[in-house]
């Protein structure tokens, strides 16, 4: 499932759709926002769990065990937490070790992503002369959120 967005980077949403035909799975899109395209698509597609990126570090991570039902007033599904344990740095370790694709709007320096109208670059990653070192560059990984407002 892809929540579509008309806030998201256009970078990113070629990146869903060449990555669903790379590996050959149905990229399904779902407006609506996030809370509202989970309902419908759990309602749809009677869906039991999700598998999320969610890691302890990332805002409401912390509590969060490897296996955890949906907060109250959401619909019901199980969230499937597979990368928990990992930091940021073990998430950037991983994908240049296996040579795994990502969306390239990292190579410009952004390091969490948001919309259009929320996100910018990460400033401590500027470079003196210009531009942004990429994002696995990030030394210290409590300024992951820096481009966000």
């Amino acid at each position: 499932m892809y929540i579509t967005d008309a806030d998201a980077f256009a970078d990113v949403e070629a990146f869903v759709r060449a990555t669903a035909v790379r590996y050959g799975v149905e990229a399904v899109d779902q407006g609506g926002g996030f809370k509202a395209g989970i309902d419908a698509f759990v309602r749809s597609r009677g869906v039991a769990a999700f598998v999320l990126g969610t890691r302890r570090d990332d805002p409401h991570g912390g509590h969060m065990g490897p296996f955890e039902p949906s907060s109250p007033g959401w619909p019901p599904f199980m969230r499937v937490n597979a990368v928990l344990d990992w930091t940021y740095a073990d998430v950037w370790h991983f994908l240049r070790r296996w040579r795994l694709p990502y969306a390239p709007i990292y190579d410009a320096g952004f390091t969490s992503l948001g919309g259009v109208s929320n996100t910018v670059a990460n400033p401590t990653l500027r470079r003196p002369g210009g531009g942004y070192a990429p994002a696995y560059c990030l030394a210290d990984a409590r300024d992951e959120r820096a481009g966000r407002t």
